[in-house]
């Protein structure tokens, strides 16, 4: 049986073409990124896709990569898979308050 779609709140980070470069650019784990965003915005649509179909609610998170930057380094971070998803789930807390941010 399927929860309800409201029960399950996930945020996926969504990155933009113009930063695409710059992200492979600082990221210090580049062989887990796709080589094209285009490669990249294909998996993240079949992943949220999949997620929908099976009741959650999916969150496109965001992503500012010079945010991402000044962020890792404040922290003393470098910029690979746990810092970027650090990073999403700090940008989802804040943008949860708002509930039109969940896709249906």
């Amino acid at each position: 049986m399927k929860k309800p779609k409201d029960t399950n709140h996930i945020g996926i980070a969504w990155y933009h073409r113009d930063q695409w470069q710059r992200l492979r650019e600082v990221s210090t784990d580049v062989d887990k990124l796709e080589e094209t965003y285009d490669q990249w915005l294909w998996w993240a649509t079949k992943h949220i896709k999949e997620m929908t179909d099976a009741g959650m609610s999916i969150g496109k998170v965001h992503i500012d990569i010079e945010r991402l930057i000044v962020r890792c380094e404040e922290n003393g971070l470098e910029v690979n898979s746990s810092s970027r998803a650090q990073y999403t789930a700090e940008r989802l807390r804040e943008l949860d308050q708002n509930r039109e941010f969940w896709q249906k």
